[in-house]
């Protein structure tokens, strides 16, 4: 179970703008 999602978008946001050479809207980073 995770509770804190917001620790998750912020270690995961930096992979996608990696990844994609892009940086996560704020809408991805709800999803």
């Amino acid at each position: 179970k995770v509770s804190n999602w917001d620790h998750v978008v912020i270690a995961y946001e930096p992979v996608w703008a990696i990844g994609t050479g892009k940086v996560a809207t704020p809408a991805q980073a709800q999803e």
